[in-house]
């Protein structure tokens, strides 16, 4: 009798896992942007008598709206007139007992009830579907407003037949449109690698494209920023920029000149309290990112890095102060692949410009022949000393 007790509680267990991991809920029909009507979803394995739903969606805040449960696993809200312009809707299932009212005018819905959904589902109205994310949400804006300011076009956005992203400044009735675009769902502390294909040389000088994180309702100055920003902003000589927004605090921000290529890879590792940034040349997969040699890094750390928050992932193509007058021809840029990784990859610690050939003839043998395009130098090339010291990968970074 005590083996027989023994395999049905087994037995219990594994099937009140399987019920666990099967419990989840989803959008099955949802109105246009810019419509309204009825939201429609599906329950699966879930108790309604314990649970509940709660759905909200996103104007210029989260707002909750009422739910109702049918049989057969469905579920059902309603959007009004006045919800015609939601573009995110989210819908989370909690016990009863948790209190499920957001306050007036928050950008993220409470921790309490993220933390204690069984189950989420979110979905996007009017967005975009790029590298495996389908919450891209561009800009329009006919009055110029910032960056810039300028004025921006959802339609300078898009994605193409091949699957990357392209922005563009295109004119249209005598005025410039700037390109804007924003994950909507916060990834946090990560890796974020973006892959894109750009000539700086060939741009206007006052034209910017920014690639970096932001939390727009933040009470911080500056939006907790942190970016990539290649332009010369109309002057400067050099045509890249890393920064930890202000730039006005020493050692926020360093500059540097991209030349001609085809592609670029950027890289920014962001964790409690320090951010790492690398720019490499061509489209580097992150198992290498440890022995690339690098065309810049910078790192910053302490209380100069902003936490995670709720800060989303953006990229922008705009004028500097909203200067238009030299330009003569669209611009654009090619983002041809993005991902975020949750870990810390190891970035390594040596440039482009510190003997990379040399630093390279450190790692083993066997590591160093798999690495593209790799020949090992003359031991003549650089003292071994100054080798060890000075181009050895960091692997603390």
């Amino acid at each position: 009798m005590k083996g027989y007790s023994g395999l049905a509680s087994f037995v219990f267990l594994l099937l009140t896992l399987v019920l666990v991991s099967c419990q989840s809920i989803s959008f099955t029909s949802v109105p246009a942007l810019n419509d309204f009507g009825v939201v429609e979803g599906r329950l699966s394995a879930v108790n309604v008598q314990s649970h509940d739903i709660a759905f909200y969606i996103f104007l210029t805040s989260w707002q909750k709206r009422p739910v109702s449960i049918g049989s057969g696993g469905t579920w059902s809200s309603s959007l009004s007139s006045s919800d015609k312009s939601a573009s995110i809707l989210t819908a989370y299932v909690v016990p009863k007992n948790v209190n499920t009212i957001v306050p007036s005018g928050l950008y993220s819905v409470p921790m309490a009830i993220t933390s204690a959904a069984i189950a989420s589902a979110r979905t996007g109205r009017g967005l975009l579907s790029f590298a495996g994310y389908n919450l891209w949400k561009s800009q329009t804006s006919v009055t110029p407003v910032t960056p810039g300011p300028n004025p921006f076009s959802a339609g300078n956005v898009w994605v193409d037949s091949n699957g990357k992203m392209r922005l563009s400044i295109r004119k249209a009735q005598d005025t410039w449109n700037s390109a804007a675009v924003t994950l909507r769902n916060p990834l946090g502390f990560g890796t974020y690698v973006t892959q894109l294909e750009v000539d700086p040389t060939l741009w206007d000088p006052c034209t910017v494209l920014g690639i970096y994180t932001f939390e727009s309702m933040s009470d911080a100055a500056n939006n907790r920023e942190h970016d990539l920003e290649i332009s010369r902003f109309c002057y400067y000589p050099e045509n890249v920029q890393f920064a930890v927004q202000p730039t006005s605090i020493n050692d926020n921000r360093i500059r540097f000149s991209l030349s001609s290529s085809p592609s670029f890879t950027y890289v920014m590792q962001w964790s409690s309290g320090r951010v790492d940034f690398a720019l490499f040349e061509g489209q580097i997969d992150s198992s290498r990112f440890m022995f690339t040699p690098a065309i810049k890094r910078f790192s910053v750390t302490g209380p100069r890095v902003y936490d995670a928050n709720n800060a989303e992932f953006r990229m922008n193509l705009w004028m500097y102060r909203g200067n238009t007058t030299g330009l003569k021809q669209e611009q654009t840029v090619t983002i041809s692949g993005f991902k975020f990784i949750k870990d810390m990859i190891p970035l390594g610690s040596f440039t482009a410009d510190t003997a990379a050939g040399s630093a390279l003839s450190w790692l083993t043998p066997s590591a160093a022949a798999n690495i593209p395009g790799y020949s090992a130098p003359s031991m003549g090339d650089i003292p071994w000393q100054t080798a060890a010291a000075s181009f050895l990968p960091n692997f603390n970074q």
